[in-house]
This record gives C-alpha cells, sequence and structure tokens, in this order.
C-alpha cells in the first residue's frame, strides 16, 4: 500500500509530455545563445588581438625611430649620471659657452628743431640729446668757431650695455680725418687740443671743431673756408669730415663704426654708418 503510494507521489511529480517538450526547447535555445556568443567572442578575439599587436609595434617603431635619439643623448641609464650631466659645474665649457661680441656704440649728438639755431653753451639744455641711428640724418646746431662759446659740436661715445653677454671694451678709439678734436671742461672752461685721434673711456664727451691749420698743400674733399689766425696758426674751415669710432679690447678692435659730418649754409648735419662687428 505504501509503495503504491509512492508511485502515485511519483506520476504526479513527474512532468508530461508537453511539460518535458517546452523544458527540452528552452534548454536548446540557451544552449543555442551560448555557442553563438562565443563564437562571437572568439571572432572578436580573431580582428582585435591582431590589431592591438600592430598599434604596439607601430607605437614601438615611432619612439625607437623618431624619439630614441634624443632620450639616448639626453638622458642617461642611470640617475646618478643624469643628475652629474645636468649640473652646469660638469658641462663643457668649449661646446657650450656662448661667443661673445661686441653689441654696439651709443653715439650721441645735440640736434636742433630748425635751421639756424645757434650752438650755445647750454646745449643740453637747449638742444635735443639724439642717439644716431643709420640712415637718418640728424640737424645740428648752427657753429661758428670764431663766434660760439663752445670749442666745437659736441659728441658723447658710449658703448651699448643691454645685453649682459656682449663684449664690454675697454676705452673707445675716436679719430677724425679732418678739423680737430678738444676736450672741454664747461667748470674751469679750460681746452685741451687732442688733434685727430685719442682714446677715452666709455661716456665722455668730445667736441668736434672744423678748423684745420693751413700750411698751402691741404687736398681736403669740399670746400675750405678761411677762417683767420688763431694761436698764430692760419686755418680754414672744412665742410665734411668723418669721425670713426673703434670699441677696444685687451688693445684689440671689436668693433667699429662711423660718423657723417656735412655743412650746409653753417648747419651741420651728422648721420651713422652701418656698425662693424671685429671678430
Amino acid at each position: 500500500m505504501k509503495n503504491k503510494q509512492i508511485i502515485n507521489s511519483w506520476n504526479k511529480i513527474e512532468p508530461d509530455d508537453a511539460l518535458k517538450n517546452r523544458m527540452l526547447a528552452k534548454i536548446l535555445i540557451q544552449l543555442e545563445s551560448e555557442v553563438h556568443q562565443e563564437k562571437k567572442t572568439f571572432s572578436m578575439k580573431k580582428v582585435y588581438k591582431p590589431l592591438a599587436v600592430c598599434l604596439l609595434l607601430a607605437v614601438v617603431f615611432y619612439v625607437l625611430l623618431f624619439k630614441g635619439g634624443n632620450i639616448m643623448q639626453n638622458h642617461s641609464a642611470y640617475p646618478e649620471t643624469q643628475v652629474q650631466n645636468d649640473n652646469p659645474k660638469n658641462k663643457n665649457p668649449i661646446s657650450t659657452a656662448k661667443k661673445q661680441v661686441f653689441s654696439g656704440f651709443v653715439l650721441t649728438v645735440y640736434a636742433a628743431e630748425v635751421e639756424g639755431t645757434n650752438l650755445s653753451v647750454n646745449y643740453k639744455e637747449d638742444a635735443i640729446s639724439t642717439v644716431l641711428t643709420p640712415k637718418v640724418e640728424v640737424l645740428l646746431a648752427n657753429y661758428s668757431p670764431l663766434i660760439s662759446s663752445v670749442p666745437g659740436l659736441p659728441f658723447s661715445f658710449d658703448f651699448n650695455d643691454s645685453d649682459s653677454d656682449s663684449l664690454k671694451p675697454d676705452s673707445i678709439k675716436v679719430t677724425i680725418d679732418y678739423g680737430e678734436l678738444l676736450t672741454w671742461n664747461m667748470e674751469t672752461g679750460i681746452v685741451n687740443f687732442e688733434g685727430t685721434s685719442i682714446s677715452r673711456q666709455t661716456g665722455d664727451t668730445l667736441y668736434w671743431s672744423p678748423l684745420i691749420p693751413l700750411n698751402g698743400n691741404e687736398e681736403i674733399e669740399g670746400n675750405l673756408e678761411y677762417e683767420g689766425a688763431s694761436q698764430g696758426v692760419q686755418k680754414g674751415v672744412v665742410e665734411k669730415a668723418q669721425i670713426t669710432v673703434t670699441a677696444m679690447k685687451d688693445g684689440k678692435e671689436i668693433g667699429k663704426q662711423t660718423i657723417y659730418i656735412t655743412e650746409i649754409d653753417g648747419d651741420y648735419y651728422a648721420t651713422v654708418g652701418e656698425l662693424i662687428i671685429i671678430a
């Protein structure tokens, strides 16, 4: 009796044919889905894996070809060595030092606003302090050696020190082809005749006079006008002159520039040529 009850109970639990078919169909659908997913994953792996390898090889090739030289040159394989190489004290001064060259002059004249302006003893206040630049002509004051209270046209000579790496001159040599160079102490009024060449420290003011001694054998560019006797020597006035300014360093020339002076109807004009750097 008991066994019969167990069999009847099992028959109730055991699914019928319709349920079995539904369960089997569901299992088959699930298995088919899993198989399809595995095939899709495997297919994607087949595509992306070679692509990733190609991209990696391309990156390695780019680094070795274009960046490898700089990396090997600028970085050491050992951190300690790299720190030493970056230390300025360990750098070769021959290979890294920048060659110093002369940076140029600051040549200053005192310009007039209009023609016919006479040069006065207070020219620093009355005239316009102007730095000469190439191809620019500057009108200077009207100067006459006989009536002017100033010994000559003033010029200030200095060098450009704005560049800290530039080569600084020890002195400046000033040479003229015609006329006279003079120094003047404005406080004492003492005038010294320096001839046609003088070496001075930078920042000094020199005076150029158009007067030249006459000995009857002059061959001077431009007209020569008789101006009278000075200290028993007849002198004339030149219309054109050149003032050559040379920067000196340890007895050697490192730079040169020329000022050109012309006179028209008593008014003087000045311009300057290009700077010449002497290696």
